[in-house]
């Protein structure tokens, strides 16, 4: 098993659980304020309820449910090389999507920026093995 990014994918998961629950409780009071909500601008509220959040009507919290699972059960069964190139994946999607809050939205993504740093992990020791 690879130890380290079983370890990264597993917080990145928990992470994105916390974001859902961000979200969903953002939805249903529009005064909520999270834990990761630091200044109007530095929000995770407001990023999970901006227009970028979903990719082709599909939520990226639930896409990246899915990545990590998916990080975690190849890293399980030891594929280094699909776990490395599925980091890559994860931080150019995290970078594209915090690029787009930033450019578009003007809101700094604080899941987009956790999401590259737990990729960026995950990459390095799948590569290091």
């Amino acid at each position: 098993m690879l130890m380290y990014p079983f370890i990264f994918a597993l917080c990145g998961f928990i992470f994105i659980f916390y974001a859902m629950y961000v979200e969903n409780k953002a939805k249903k009071d529009p005064n909520y304020r999270a834990l990761c909500d630091f200044t109007p601008n530095i929000s995770c509220t407001r990023a999970v309820n901006a227009r970028w959040e979903s990719l082709l009507g599909i939520p990226n919290t639930l896409v990246s449910v899915f990545y990590y699972f998916l990080v975690m059960v190849l890293a399980y069964f030891n594929m280094s090389q699909f776990v490395f190139y599925l980091g890559v994946m994860g931080i150019l999607m995290g970078f594209t999507t915090l690029t787009l809050m930033l450019s578009q939205e003007k809101i700094f993504c604080t899941i987009c920026a956790s999401s590259i740093l737990w990729s960026s992990l995950i990459a390095y020791f799948a590569f290091v093995g």
